[in-house]
């Protein structure tokens, strides 16, 4: 499937925007520590110390390649770091609590939410099935993890068993995960429909400009034909009428005053079609004015 520059914008948009809260919370976060405990907020003795810092700086790093029209690989490099620093190192370099056999299939499956967001089944189908995969694993299998690198045993003081755990992990991830596909799917078939209206009202709006443009310029071509016919029209007129006009002349000046009723009404007549005939060339010089103009 080709791409889409509007939901390829939607995703760049959409990655900024997790980077830029996360490191505000990172900042907070890390303000708090200095506040209230400056000398352990620089000890860094333990993992789980390094762990904010080195968000903080993935999330500036994959600013930077977003800016840089790299967001495929922003994306990638924000949610591996993400997933080794929330859920795989701190087990294998901190110690592990009751609390820990819940934090831990809820920091998994809010690493699968930012999968959905960060990759689409349609762009980046293969990135984004290894994602979920990756997901679903450390969330079903979260409690033979964590007991394996148990060494306090503090997995004795749960209330539940580990099928009955495993069972709880995997079908909370099944379910939030199969919502989102099913938001996601719907929001999709949303957008290239409405995207497929906007290219039909595109194309209409693109052979009605072009119709428009044939139009105007038969119009054009029609009005250009009829302003010279009648200006010829008017030119040709004018000779008879002129002729006319010296005959009455030298009528009037002729001894024959018989005829001086009818030669009047000769003489007006003819003033009365010069008349027209001006008024006609002056409307069509207007008319061919106006049509330059329009031009």
């Amino acid at each position: 499937m080709n791409s889409h520059p509007e939901e390829l914008k939607r995703r760049m948009y959409l990655s900024n925007t997790i980077y830029w809260i996360t490191l505000g919370l990172l900042f907070f976060y890390l303000g708090l520590e200095v506040i209230f405990d400056f000398k352990q907020a620089i000890e860094f003795s333990t993992f789980d110390d390094w762990v904010p810092i080195l968000l903080f700086l993935v999330s500036v790093f994959s600013l930077l390649l977003n800016k840089y029209k790299y967001g495929r690989a922003s994306r990638t490099i924000f949610l591996l770091s993400w997933i080794m620093a929330v859920t795989v190192l701190p087990i294998l370099l901190s110690n592990i609590s009751p609390g820990s056999y819940l934090l831990h299939p809820i920091l998994c499956i809010l690493s699968s939410l930012m999968i959905h967001l960060f990759f689409s089944w349609y762009e980046d189908r293969w990135i984004y099935l290894f994602f979920l995969a990756i997901s679903f694993f450390l969330t079903s299998f979260s409690y033979y993890f964590l007991f394996t690198y148990d060494l306090s045993e503090s997995f004795r003081q749960l209330p539940l068993n580990k099928i009955q755990f495993v069972v709880i992990y995997s079908m909370s991830w099944v379910f939030i995960n199969l919502t989102l596909v099913y938001v996601y799917r719907i929001n999709w078939s949303a957008y290239t429909e409405l995207q497929h209206k906007n290219d039909i009202i595109e194309h209409l709006n693109k052979s009605l400009e072009t119709k428009v443009e044939i139009r105007t310029k038969l119009l054009r071509e029609q009005n250009s034909k009829l302003v010279e016919y009648a200006f010829v029209n008017a030119h040709v007129l004018r000779a008879p009428v002129s002729r006319i006009l010296g005959l009455v002349h030298l009528l009037v000046k002729s001894e024959a005053n018989q005829d001086k009723e009818i030669i009047n009404h000769l003489e007006e007549s003819s003033k009365e079609l010069d008349e027209v005939v001006r008024n006609l060339s002056i409307t069509l010089r207007e008319a061919k004015e106006e049509d330059k103009n329009l031009e």
